[in-house]
């Protein structure tokens, strides 16, 4: 295993999950946000991404995005209702 110098306090042979704000956070592609949360759809998703109204995400290259798992489940969560009411 090659091991690199720290960038930004991190290693650069730690794993994925180990980089960022919180050590056990995954990251989510679409289709497992979709997975999480039932009737979710990568359409609807992708509209919320397009209006911002869905979870914070993270685009690593222009082509690839990716959901903090954590992110995901505190978004899900604040949108909790109390009644049909708005």
């Amino acid at each position: 295993m090659m091991v690199f110098p720290h960038q930004n306090g991190v290693s650069m042979d730690a794993p994925l999950s180990s980089v960022g704000t919180h050590s056990a956070d995954r990251y989510l592609s679409p289709a497992d946000v979709c997975a999480l949360i039932p009737g979710m759809t990568e359409a609807r998703l992708k509209m919320a991404r397009f209006q911002g109204t869905g979870p914070e995400y993270l685009r690593p290259t222009p082509r690839t995005i990716v959901y903090s798992e954590r992110t995901v489940r505190e978004w899900l969560e604040a949108s909790a209702r109390m009644s049909t009411a708005s």
